[in-house]
């Protein structure tokens, strides 16, 4: 039987794993947190009175599925810190609570290390002081997985407000690009909040609004009542309530008050990126981001290659388990 090692055990490496033993390949997943899913198994659904298509229910079983894959085997609280090729296999050294383990016949490998969040919530552009009232919107998908029937916080707030490209576009925090999934959940969460309270009024500062659906959701949130100022806000004081000043283009500083701050941060490549690299022959891309175009039997699937959505990630790790499939046994199934 060929075996394939997934290092990564989030969203795209289960995914891959999940279509690797369908295809019968003997999968090893090495997982650095003590349970596999990654960030996705923390995040919450964003239907209001219909589908929002957030893409967090395509993750629905696939943890347990995984778990109980005899053709998977899930090491967590792991780290590969060796990859060698010899002959045509490589042997993995793996850290591991059991102590460092050597794993050889390994025919191929699937890099999924996912992605970082912004860095400790801090901005070269805007001061922050005071966390009440301010969430990420990483803090804002648990308090969507945690929600009710009958609300999403606490307390209805009257004024939220979403600052966007938080830790984007900004060569200190390594990201002078778009990620793209900002737009995309900040628009489904909004939805989410107006359905639970239609008075809320909710503002987006904005440096730029990417399309995040083939209708103009930008337009369906203006006829909600969605203000949109096209500045960055300046400093941001938590508390009840939360302040925010930002200087308007036609009327310079400014000030206002809101119940929730949700700051929209992108994704950022891995700062682990460059150690994983090395282990496995990978490149980097200008961004940070991983390549694997001259490593031999070597695939990147997710988050680690680029900025994506739940459902491309999905996308993306089927599609790079299929490769491996083709390579293993080019005229049929890699069962052997």
């Amino acid at each position: 039987m060929n075996k394939v090692l997934v290092i990564g055990g989030g969203f795209a490496g289960c995914c891959a794993a999940s279509r690797l033993a369908e295809g019968g390949a003997e999968v090893l997943l090495v997982e650095s947190a003590s349970e596999i899913g990654g960030r996705v198994r923390k995040y919450g659904c964003k239907a209001g009175a219909k589908c929002n298509d957030c893409g967090v229910c395509l993750a629905g079983g696939l943890w347990a599925a995984i778990v109980k894959n005899p053709s998977v085997k899930v090491i967590t609280s792991a780290r590969v810190t060796d990859l060698r090729r010899e002959a045509c296999a490589y042997t993995a050294e793996i850290e591991s609570p059991a102590g460092c383990i050597g794993v050889g016949g390994i025919s191929s490998v699937l890099v999924s290390t996912g992605f970082d969040s912004m860095n400790e919530g801090r901005s070269a552009y805007l001061h922050l002081s005071g966390e009440t009232g301010v969430l990420t919107g990483t803090e804002l998908e648990t308090v969507m997985r945690g929600r009710g029937r009958d609300g999403i916080f606490a307390a209805p707030p009257g004024r939220v407000a979403f600052v966007q490209c938080f830790g984007s576009r900004d060569g200190h925090e390594r990201s002078n690009y778009c990620s793209r999934v900002c737009c995309s959940y900040s628009v489904r969460m909004t939805k989410a909040i107006k359905h639970y309270y239609p008075g809320c009024g909710v503002t987006f500062f904005y440096m730029e609004l990417q399309n995040t659906a083939n209708s103009d959701v930008w337009a369906e949130l203006a006829a909600m009542g969605v203000r949109f100022l096209k500045c960055r806000p300046l400093e941001i004081s938590g508390g009840r309530p939360v302040t925010v000043e930002y200087d308007a283009p036609a009327l310079g500083r400014m000030s206002e008050n809101f119940d929730v701050v949700v700051l929209s941060e992108g994704i950022h490549p891995s700062r682990e990126n460059w150690k994983i690299a090395e282990i496995c022959g990978l490149e980097q891309d200008k961004n940070g981001f991983l390549r694997a175009e001259s490593a031999i039997g070597v695939h990147v699937a997710g988050t680690a290659r680029r900025p994506m959505t739940i459902a491309e990630t999905r996308h993306d790790a089927v599609t790079a388990a299929a490769a491996i499939l083709s390579e293993l046994c080019p005229n049929g199934s890699a069962a052997g």
